[in-house]
């Protein structure tokens, strides 16, 4: 196309703009109220996918150890844990860290009674690992894969919080289109 074509348009679109004002009024609230609309949206789903993924991060899995385990054994263990791929990070809770986020928690307005435990820390044998994963979907094979490590006592995991999240994940996904055929 030519530049003077190019200029003879313009000029005739803006004839049209000024003969016709209620329908280009009307055409430009239309196309107003479809951008806005697609912009709301689109800020809602992409707000939405991102609280499901940082509320996904925020799930852990904890392992407690065995009662005669040394701390060596406790590094290493964190050590082969980290070294999955599905792992995002892993945080240690000693048992002294333990029983100070227990009594800070439980009991509030009664600080005479942490008098009585000075010496003795109930706590002795909790210490933990809280794992957060990188993919909530991964729990179940993580936990099965915890399992089989000699030293861990025990694994608690929120299995009803992780499918919940899954299907939220899912719903929020069809909804906005991202899982689009």
């Amino acid at each position: 196309m030519k530049i003077r074509s190019w200029g003879y348009n313009i000029k005739q679109g803006l004839k049209s703009i000024f003969r016709n004002r209620l329908f280009s009024l009307a055409s430009i609230a239309t196309m107003t109220a479809c951008l806005f609309l697609f912009g709301l949206f689109y800020a809602l789903s992409v707000n939405l996918n991102h609280i499901v993924s940082e509320t996904e991060k925020s799930i852990c899995i904890t392992v407690f150890f065995d009662n005669d385990i040394s701390n060596i054994r406790i590094k290493d263990i964190g050590r082969e844990i980290t070294a999955r791929s599905e792992v995002y990070y892993i945080e240690y809770t000693s048992p002294e860290e333990a029983w100070e986020k227990w009594e800070k928690e439980h009991f509030v307005g009664y600080e005479e009674l942490i008098e009585g435990f000075k010496d003795d820390n109930p706590l002795a044998n909790s210490a933990s690992y809280d794992i957060y994963l990188n993919d909530i979907t991964k729990q179940d094979d993580m936990v099965a894969y915890l399992k089989t490590i000699d030293g861990i006592r025990s694994v608690n995991s929120s299995k009803a919080a992780a499918e919940t999240l899954i299907v939220i994940a899912k719903v929020v996904g069809i909804v906005s289109m991202r899982y689009s055929l």
